[in-house]
């Protein structure tokens, strides 16, 4: 092929995967107090033009959608998929798709109005493609060109661009701002009006909505620094990068993060992350894992997403790696499920059960072998009583032969009686975890205590694993 059409096609733009909900009936003028601003960012000067509408905006009671300060910042997020193994070009083609269906979604249904600041010699393209977009829609717009002689057509602006704010131009915020309002009592849009667009347009939005939903998620706006970047990282690449396989990154397991998620189950935009351990050696253990966490999510209604140890990769065996791959995730837990089936407990799940408590996590231990694993008799707990009676800590034992038979009964589909049997026991473990979830921690010195021993006793290697003092230092505040 070509160079210059291998080129054309590396830098085409990803589409959203399938997987995004689709909807294609928007109401555009919902929110006319909403108003989005649409401007050059390139240099500080602009962007200082774009602030200080931002706070002419929101001082007379307006909602603003500032590009830069509210949507994905590009220079920021690109080193670290590049350092995920993308070439510059690909991590240039997910940033591009991911920014353009963030603003999208702004201008075309999260903001009823627009702000057109065209100051400049040619007004930028970007922000006359949005305007474009908002007029198409019947929202109110407003066309500011700040005190600037400048312009291609003898001090005027090429008319089917300053036809979008009806030929009125503001020259300063405040006249932004009482232009708005008169716009919005001028037009009375009537904000319940709903507008069907075509599916791949609608595809883009749903693609937008649900990374502003994610940027404005509690559990990530409680992250900051590099983490928070990290995990805008993940939901970008499972939008718009799960057809691009990255090379695979000649690195140290030891001084690298050395796994990722599934991304089918990522835990990282949900309200807490809860670290599933359990035996995962045969077809039954991964799938049943695998099941069970996605009715979890599903029964919590998305309060709880499951890190599945089977879902780390590696590439290449290196069991030191594969124990602080494990622990770092317990590390970054808001709380621990272990599965204690089977005549003998799984050795690897008892010692990370051990770690967690340690940890003071919150922690749910779940059997549903009908056998008797332990010695603590019929009075006490199906397994070894040095596993049992510690703080923060709830038991559900189930029979997994009755709740089979009581899955299947009235000739249901095999697929249907699947569904009963996994939501019925995610019930049970999503009432115990919002049990020992809201049981009181101890004090803030002895989680920090507890903490520095957890990072020590593995050694250095757990160190390097997490990333450096800067990444446990971040681990360490949100205990």
């Amino acid at each position: 092929m070509p160079l210059d059409m291998q080129l054309s096609q590396s830098l085409r733009p990803v589409a959203p995967q399938a997987s995004v909900r689709i909807n294609t009936s928007i109401r555009p003028l919902l929110e006319q107090d909403r108003v989005y601003l649409a401007g050059p960012l390139f240099t500080q000067a602009e962007r200082s033009q774009m602030e200080e509408l931002d706070v002419a905006m929101r001082g007379a009671g307006f909602e603003t959608f500032l590009p830069h300060r509210d949507g994905l910042e590009f220079a920021r997020v690109k080193p670290l998929l590049i350092g995920r193994g993308y070439s510059p070009v690909q991590a240039d083609a997910f940033l591009n798709s991911a920014i353009f269906a963030l603003d999208t979604f702004q201008v075309m249904v999260n903001c009823g109005s627009l702000v057109i600041n065209a100051s400049g010699r040619v007004p930028d393209e970007g922000a006359v493609s949005e305007a474009a977009m908002a007029y198409a829609l019947g929202k109110p717009i407003v066309y500011l060109k700040f005190e600037d002689p400048r312009s291609l057509l003898g001090g005027a602006d090429n008319p089917l661009v300053a036809g979008v704010g009806r030929f009125r131009t503001a020259n300063t915020p405040q006249d932004a701002v009482e232009v708005m309002k008169k716009s919005i009592e001028e037009l009375a849009p009537d904000r319940f009006r709903t507008v069907e667009c075509s599916p791949h347009v609608g595809l883009m939005l749903s693609a937008g909505e649900e990374l502003w939903r994610a940027l404005k998620s509690k559990s990530l706006a409680a992250i900051g620094g590099t983490e928070r970047l990290e995990l805008v990282c993940d939901l970008i690449v499972r939008q718009f990068g799960a057809e691009v396989s990255p090379p695979l990154v000649e690195q140290s397991p030891q001084t690298a993060r050395p796994f990722s998620a599934d991304p089918q189950v990522s835990p990282r935009l949900v309200e807490k992350k809860i670290y599933f351990a359990g035996a995962l050696f045969n077809h039954k253990d991964l799938s049943g894992n695998l099941l069970l966490a996605e009715a979890i999510r599903q029964s919590s209604e998305g309060r709880y997403g499951c890190l599945l140890p089977q879902n780390i990769k590696f590439q290449e065996f290196n069991p030191i790696a594969m124990r602080d791959a494990c622990l770092s995730s317990l590390l970054e837990a808001d709380g621990a499920i272990f599965n204690f089936d089977g005549a003998e407990l799984d050795s690897g799940t008892v010692v990370e059960f051990m770690y967690a408590k340690l940890l003071d996590l919150p922690t749910v231990v779940l059997r549903t072998d009908f056998r008797n694993g332990g010695d603590q008799q019929e009075q006490g707990e199906p397994w070894n009583l040095m596993c049992s009676g510690y703080p923060r800590s709830k038991s559900v034992v189930a029979d997994a032969m009755s709740l089979y038979q009581e899955s299947m009964e009235g000739g249901v589909s095999l697929a249907d009686a699947q569904s009963r049997f996994y939501a019925k026991l995610a019930q049970r473990l999503v009432a115990a975890l919002d049990e020992v979830c809201s049981q009181e921690p101890g004090s803030t010195a002895e989680r920090t205590e507890r903490f520095r021993l957890a990072i020590q006793m593995p050694g250095a290697s757990l160190r390097a694993a997490l990333g450096g003092d800067d990444k446990i230092g971040s681990l360490l505040n949100r205990r």
